[in-house]
């Protein structure tokens, strides 16, 4: 029975020694927590993006499928256009000055010429609402919020186009399947296609793409149907697109830099759990006195082993769990920092797979360098 009290003491006593040892790795497990967090907020981002792409596929594209040309389309490609069954619209785009007649100011833009329904999936959000498509009845523009903004214009003013004067009909927000970001370059400037050739813009050496917009039958195979009518659109220099090309060439991108993003927080995790290993060995070498002495009233070597590596395992749980909770307040603000760089609308949600496995390889991580020392 004294040994046993002798034994409890001195376990006691080398828990309380050790306590102030052990904040000095408080310093060391920020790595741990940064890490963590780091992992939980872009695995659980990453998901929520997969299942954002997922949901929202076409609104990526606007349609079922598209066909592109640098060149008007000839009699041929019309044809063969006009073959594919479905509603079609029609548009037109070159980068032209917009001059606002109220400020006198000018600033190069991306016009969009439109004739038809498009978008078929997704809207064009504008304020007011009604402006996406009222904007077709005459000479209406739907022009970029920003662009209005930076020039202090509004909806009722006027804006010039190569020889046409056009009424702002709307505030351009958001065009399905692009980046908010992409205005910043190239501001965005809907007309009717109407009115087109009477801006004078579309002239020989203009730098202009055409492009059709297709809504297919639900029934129809749209990937197999554009893969039979490929070797006719390169034979007339046509480019096409469909919702799982674009939906692949975005996940390509996003998979890019989410796998770049997780070998950043990896490499913290890996530098935190070296800390924690140069910690615990200097931590050891303070506390060899206390082990002797746990020694001499009969504790095992396993015993004392035990002690520290609890610790140890102590100190990585709650630096695992510190870091995902952090992963998960980053992850809900990070739609907010990049909803301009990405064209869809990402769900805030938070990934459970994702905590867990963050705290689980956070734990493995000090555990894995904590025993380096502790064997020895």
């Amino acid at each position: 029975m004294k040994g046993c009290l002798m034994q409890t003491w001195a376990w006691r006593m080398a828990w309380r020694e050790s306590r102030s040892s052990w904040r000095r790795l408080l310093l060391f497990l920020c790595s741990i927590i940064l890490g963590v967090a780091a992992l939980v907020a872009i695995n659980s981002f990453g998901k929520n993006l997969q299942e954002a792409v997922n949901k929202q596929a076409k609104s990526l594209l606007g349609a079922d499928l598209v066909v592109r040309s640098r060149q008007p389309f000839s009699e041929e490609a019309e044809s063969l256009i006009s073959s594919i069954r479905g509603q079609q619209s029609r548009e037109t785009r070159f980068s032209s000055m917009v001059y606002f007649t109220r400020s006198s100011d000018m600033r190069l833009a991306q016009i969009r010429a439109l004739e038809g329904h498009f978008p078929y999936y997704g809207t064009l959000e504008t304020v007011p609402a009604e402006a996406s498509h009222n904007f077709k009845n005459g000479a209406f523009a739907l022009v970029d919020d920003r662009l209005l903004l930076q020039f202090d214009a509004g909806v009722g003013d006027t804006v010039k186009i190569g020889k046409v004067d056009f009424i702002v009909a709307g505030r351009l927000l958001h065009i399905p399947g692009e980046a908010l970001a992409a205005g910043f370059i190239a501001p965005r400037v809907y007309i009717p296609a109407s009115f087109l050739e009477q801006t004078g813009l579309i002239q020989l050496g203009s730098r202009v793409s055409y492009r059709r917009y297709f809504k297919l039958d639900p029934k129809i195979d749209v990937e197999q149907l554009n893969s039979d009518l490929e070797p006719r659109f390169e034979a007339l220099r046509l480019r096409s697109d469909t919702v799982e090309e674009r939906k692949d060439r975005l996940g390509r991108s996003m998979g890019n830099l989410y796998r770049f993003l997780n070998l950043v927080a990896f490499i913290a995790l890996l530098l935190g759990g070296i800390g924690v290993a140069s910690a615990i060995h200097i931590h050891i070498k303070q506390r060899l006195a206390t082990v002797a002495t746990l020694r001499c009233v009969g504790a095992k070597s396993n015993q004392t082993f035990a002690i520290f590596l609890i610790q140890a395992m102590a100190m990585g749980l709650i630096g695992a769990t510190a870091g995902a909770l952090l992963g998960i307040a980053i992850q809900r603000a990070i739609p907010e920092i990049v909803n301009e760089f990405v064209p869809v609308a990402i769900p805030l949600s938070t990934s459970w797979s994702a905590v867990v496995q963050g705290i689980v390889l956070g734990v493995s991580v000090v555990l894995l360098f904590a025993l380096l020392p502790l064997l020895a």
